[in-house]
């Protein structure tokens, strides 16, 4: 966790009385209103804004003269990714997007859309107060799932379908979750004694769905900004709200749908080195619109996630 403040603090020194000093750091006490990602959902959206353009891109942004010289308050520890066949997994990090880059733009448009509890240096968004703490529930975390899967199913059925020749690129890249969340929902389904539940005709995940299919048929930037976020973030701040949930309600348990088979830092580098040469074919407005539809979403993530602490 970086610290993301000038750190400047009050000198001491009798002759510098009234001004500010960075030589003082490490003293500071940090209040607990300042503290970053303190719900799981923050963490989780904060994650996914790391994930945008290039995972840890807020540690990789570039600093002022005063601001290399404030070392971080804790060490982010990276999030790591486990395989179906065992092993340690790898660490999800990718490089700095280049300068310039359309992921890089991406990135930042999409880190604007924070607020500054969840990206304190580019976060320009008004923080909602919540209304109660959040706290999942199995049926809600199957409901979520649910509806989740008719998402993911619709993009992977949209993109083998290829309605734009580049779309192929994008099927099968080793990130689907169709298949994960049929097994976690028949493992939960049976471990608590449960039916599975079905997607609702008015639920977020056929309402989504319809919404991709428009976009992937007239919007082809639109669409894969929705991709693109859409499965960045699962990878990310997604797998923060499946820890939370495997904590509270499931006993330690967490299914496939937080694992992936292969190395997931590799995955997430070749989509986005295939994005951004599909991108460079793009003209200045079709750019425009893919950033423009960063927000979107946003709000669709949101209403899905919201369906884990539903009653």
């Amino acid at each position: 966790r970086q610290l993301v403040l000038s750190a400047e603090v009050p000198s001491k020194h009798p002759k510098h009385r009234g001004r500010y000093s960075i030589l003082k750091v490490s003293k500071v006490k940090r209040p607990s209103s300042g503290r970053q990602c303190r719900s799981p959902t923050n963490r989780m959206v904060h994650a996914m804004a790391l994930s945008i353009g290039s995972q840890g891109g807020a540690r990789h942004a570039r600093r002022t003269p005063v601001q290399s010289r404030v070392k971080p308050c804790r060490k982010l520890h990276p999030i790591t990714a486990h395989g179906h066949h065992g092993g340690s997994g790898s660490s999800v990090h990718a490089k700095p997007v280049a300068d310039g880059s359309f992921l890089g733009e991406l990135r930042q448009y999409a880190m604007r859309l924070h607020t500054r509890e969840q990206a304190p240096r580019e976060g320009k968004a008004a923080a909602p107060k919540p209304d109660k703490p959040w706290e999942p529930k199995l049926a809600g975390y199957m409901q979520f799932m649910a509806e989740s899967k008719v998402v993911y199913d619709t993009f992977e059925e949209l993109l083998a379908a290829g309605a734009q020749p580049y779309y192929k690129e994008f099927a099968a890249t080793g990130l689907q979750r169709g298949a994960a969340i049929d097994h976690d929902l028949a493992y939960l389904s049976e471990r608590y004694g449960v039916p599975i539940p079905e997607a609702k005709p008015d639920g977020p995940g056929h309402t989504y769905a319809s919404e991709l299919r428009e976009l992937a048929a007239n919007k082809p930037g639109p669409f894969l900004c929705h991709f693109y976020n859409h499965y960045f973030a699962h990878t990310a701040g997604g797998r923060m709200i499946g820890k939370q949930v495997s904590q509270r309600i499931l006993d330690g348990w967490t299914g496939n749908f937080y694992k992936w088979d292969g190395n997931v830092k590799d995955m997430l580098d070749d989509v986005r080195g295939k994005l951004e040469s599909v991108a460079q074919t793009w003209s200045d407005e079709e750019k425009n619109a893919c950033l423009e539809e960063t927000a979107a979403t946003f709000s669709w993530g949101g209403k899905l996630l919201r369906l884990v602490a539903a009653d």
